[in-house]
This record gives structure tokens, C-alpha cells and sequence, in this order.
């Protein structure tokens, strides 16, 4: 039987999934399936023509430019995370001072996703939270607004936990169809249908239909939902950075054996399936020959963008999906104890039907 193991903290830092504990990419345009950060604005800002302040200019030049010398201040000071984390609060003074002088600029938008993201680094959540709520209401550009529904939907969407995930989800849904009928046109509300994707599947427990092929020492194996009926799905979505993803590796491992040991009849009733997300071959090679890890794998290369990570909306790695022998999505999500107990639980009821 799986029992839960306890394994380091495997939440991610920073907002938002894919990119967010990572500071280097903290400077790189927004985008659907989103990173936001720093790097958002300063690669626009980076990018654009350099107005210049010059004597007589008109205010949306002049707050132009002053938000591209400031966000080119910051860069230089705080060039890393632990920067940022140490500076946070001076940081948000300085933009709170650039918003207050320029209440009407159209960067005020970005001044205000950027305080957020500092924030969130700084652990303020809550004022993270009020700033998109700001971002909502008074955008100033409609893109602001988009961005500020779609932040606080996945937002919600990731940071839910066990004893409020239902209550989170509801805010999440609210917000992120909220996008989608106010800002239908919006690159925003195209990334929306990821998070909804994801929370249709826990509402209604039922898995996506894939076909995909898996590979353990050169033997390849081509699975299917349909082809797997009957039998206990195990399906982790890794990378071979994500925190505790050895430990989780040697418990998995020790746990099937021990339970393909005790209960001899599940040998051809449990499948364990992986699906690798990094996207240099290179260090996910590195992790399977050091940690020895023998189940079968999907690795395409794609990262976050191959087929079955789509399919089933991932958000962030690690990631765990238990589908029971009926076929039914029993569990989706980030907790590897609550990955191992839901396997358990499959488990047992498979091992049943088998006596």
C-alpha cells in the first residue's frame, strides 16, 4: 500500500507557475501562460524608443520616460532575487512614488504590476492581491484591466489549498470568466482557457482522452485512456529542478515495489507514467541515471508546451494525476502527500475488485 511520504516543500516561491521562482526571467515580456514579472516591462521598455524629458514635452512623454529611467534604476540595483528580497520595500516606495506623481500615465498599468510582483516576492500577498483589484478598476488601458482579472484568477488558482481549494477554485472561475466576457478580444482571455481547462477537469473528474508514447531504456510503449481501463493510472509530471523531486522519486519507487511485493495481483493492474518537462535532454538524463529512476517516461524536449502537458492544462511541476481503474480523474494537483494518498486509496479499491 502507498503510504504518504514526507518530502520537502515543493510550492513555488514566486508568481506565477512556470517562471516565477526564477529571477532571471523576471525581465521578459508577459505573455499568455504567463510569467509576469519585472521582466515584463522592462523588455517593452527596453525595446521602445527612448522619449526624452525635454523642456516643454507633454506628460505622457515625460512619465515615459521617467518609468523607463526608474525601472532602469531598479535593474541595475537589485539585479537578483535575493536583491529584490532584500530591498523589496524601497523598491515598492520608489514605484508607489513614480504612481503617485503620475496618476493618469499610461504606465501607471505597469507600475502597478510591477509593485505586485515585488510584493509577492516580499511575501505581501495581500497588497499584491489589492494592487490587481487596482489594476481592475482603473486600468488605464483596457490590456491593464484583462491582465489584472487574469492575474487574480490564476493567482487564485495556484496558491489554493487543501482546506480551501473549493472556495479558491470558485473565486478563480469567477474571475478568469469575468475576463473572457469583458475582454473577450484580449490575449488575456485566450490564456484563461488553460486555468479553465484545469478546473473542468477536477469539477467533473473526467480525464482527457491522450495517446501518448513512453519510453524506459529504449523499450517504447504507446498508452491511451481507453487502453488503460481497468487499471490504476499513476501520471507525475517532473522536472528534474522542482524541490524534493528526488525524495519524492526514491519514495514512489519504493513504495510500488513494496506494494507489487505484498499484493502480487496489481502487477498488471498499476501503471506508474512520467512525463519530464524540462527541456534540456541533458539534465533530464542526469536525473534518471542518478537517481535511478526506472519508470516510463515521456520527454520530448517541449517542456511546459508537449502534448500531454497541454492536455491536461499543467500549470507548474511537480504535478500528479491518479486515475482509478473506472476511469475517473480521483486526483489533479501539486501535492505529492495528497498524490500518495489518493494512490492508496485506488489502490486498495483495485486490490479489492481483484479478491
Amino acid at each position: 500500500m502507498l503510504r504518504y511520504c514526507r518530502l520537502q516543500r515543493m510550492a513555488v516561491n514566486a508568481f506565477p507557475s512556470r517562471a516565477g521562482a526564477d529571477f532571471s526571467r523576471f525581465w521578459r515580456l508577459p505573455r499568455p501562460r504567463p510569467s509576469l514579472p519585472w521582466v515584463a516591462v522592462v523588455t517593452v521598455l527596453t525595446a521602445a524608443t527612448v522619449v526624452t524629458a525635454a523642456t516643454g514635452a507633454k506628460e505622457p512623454e515625460a512619465a515615459a520616460e521617467e518609468y523607463r529611467r526608474l525601472v532602469q534604476s531598479l535593474r541595475e540595483r537589485f539585479p537578483n532575487r535575493d536583491a529584490v528580497l532584500e530591498g523589496y520595500g524601497p523598491i515598492t516606495s520608489e514605484l508607489r512614488g513614480f504612481m503617485e506623481r503620475h496618476p493618469t500615465a499610461p504606465e501607471l498599468g505597469k507600475a502597478r504590476r510591477l509593485t505586485a510582483e515585488v510584493q509577492l516576492l516580499g511575501g505581501e500577498d495581500k497588497v499584491a492581491l489589492e494592487l490587481w483589484v487596482d489594476l481592475v478598476r482603473y486600468g488605464p488601458a483596457d490590456e491593464d484591466r484583462a491582465l489584472g482579472l487574469y492575474l487574480l484568477g490564476e493567482y487564485s488558482f495556484l496558491r489554493a489549498r487543501p482546506d480551501s481549494r473549493q472556495a479558491r477554485h470558485r473565486q478563480a472561475r469567477q474571475h478568469l470568466t469575468s475576463l473572457r466576457e469583458r475582454f473577450p478580444d484580449s490575449r488575456w482571455a485566450a490564456a484563461a482557457a488553460g486555468p479553465l481547462g484545469y478546473l473542468e477537469l477536477i469539477e467533473t473528474k473526467k480525464p482527457p482522452e491522450f495517446e501518448a508514447t513512453f519510453e524506459r531504456q529504449g523499450d517504447k510503449t504507446t498508452y491511451s485512456l481507453n487502453g488503460l481501463r481497468g487499471k490504476v493510472v499513476l501520471l507525475v509530471f517532473w522536472k528534474a529542478s522542482s524541490p524534493g523531486q528526488r525524495p519524492f522519486e526514491a519514495q514512489l519507487s519504493k513504495d510500488i515495489a513494496r506494494t507489487l511485493v505484498a499484493y502480487p495481483t496489481l502487477q498488471e493492474n498499476v501503471v506508474v507514467l512520467q512525463v519530464n518537462l524540462d527541456t534540456d535532454r541533458n539534465l533530464f538524463d542526469a536525473a534518471v541515471r542518478q537517481w535511478n529512476i526506472t519508470s516510463l517516461q515521456v520527454h520530448d524536449g517541449m517542456g511546459f508546451e508537449t502534448p500531454l502537458a497541454r492536455t491536461f492544462h499543467i500549470p507548474r511541476a511537480p504535478h500528479f494525476v491518479v486515475i482509478d481503474p473506472d476511469t475517473s480523474l480521483t486526483y489533479l494537483g501539486g501535492s505529492a502527500q495528497d498524490f500518495f494518498k489518493r494512490a492508496s486509496s485506488a489502490l486498495k479499491e483495485r486490490r479489492r475488485r481483484s479478491e
